[in-house]
């Protein structure tokens, strides 16, 4: 994975961190989280409409944008 060093990104990473070690999150709340996630990125996908198919050009289109 290639080293981002933008500071908002870092300084997101950091407060993340921190949170973590302050209030930290039990197993069963990370894989209630990681199911509310899920749906919720089901529930997007499912409105844009990707199909399988287009998969593979959207992540070539945004890998572009970001090398740009």
């Amino acid at each position: 994975m290639p080293s981002n060093n933008n500071p908002w990104i870092m300084n997101l990473i950091e407060e993340a961190k921190a949170e973590q070690a302050k209030n930290p999150m039990s197993v069963e709340a990370m894989l209630a989280e990681d199911e509310r996630l899920a749906r919720y990125g089901a529930a997007q996908a499912k409105k844009l409409g990707p199909k399988p198919k287009d998969v593979n050009g959207i992540i070539h289109e945004h890998r572009q944008s970001r090398n740009a």
